[in-house]
């Protein structure tokens, strides 16, 4: 009797263990700017907690980089992982991931090459700069942004540098 009543209660506690576990990681789990919770009260705004305001890192974002009609080839490892805060990972070449606020430029500074408003130096030192030859050009989100290395990097950002 006594062992029987003793398992019962283990299961009882296991169940509501597992309750408590779950409403906390639902919680933990939300990423959102504020919640407003309806009642029969007046609105009461529930801002996010730190954690909230952390997981809206790491994001991803795209760029492309095309020298008189050549698209060029990040994908290798010289490239990849090059730094904590925006990288190129391993095997998506014209990715990047950001896991706290970066500039273009700052990511890109990170990598073995030179690029400024003006003038791309690749690492085998082949260099296009504005001048008789080209213009080099920043496209962000299908626009022209000459100030593009400026911005910080956004979720599903599309960076197109090109020079013809």
């Amino acid at each position: 009797m006594k062992r029987g009543l003793l398992i019962i209660g283990i299961l009882m506690l296991v169940v509501v263990a597992g309750a408590v576990i779950n409403e906390y990681d639902t919680k933990r789990r939300l990423n959102l700017e504020h919640v407003i919770v309806a009642s029969p009260t007046p609105t009461v705004v529930v801002t996010p907690t730190e954690t909230a305001r952390e997981n809206s890192y790491p994001i991803k974002a795209s760029f492309k980089i095309v020298t008189n009609g050549v698209v060029r080839n990040f994908s290798n490892a010289m490239y990849q992982e090059q730094s904590q805060t925006a990288f190129i990972p391993s095997g998506m070449p014209q990715t990047v991931e950001v896991t706290e606020e970066t500039t273009w430029r700052e990511f890109f500074a990170t990598l073995p090459f030179s690029l400024d408003e003006e003038c791309l130096i690749t690492g085998d030192g082949d260099e296009f700069c504005d001048g008789e030859e080209g213009t080099l050009s920043f496209e962000l989100n299908g626009e022209l942004n000459p100030e593009a290395l400026q911005q910080v990097i956004q979720s599903n950002d599309l960076l197109l540098i090109r020079y013809d």
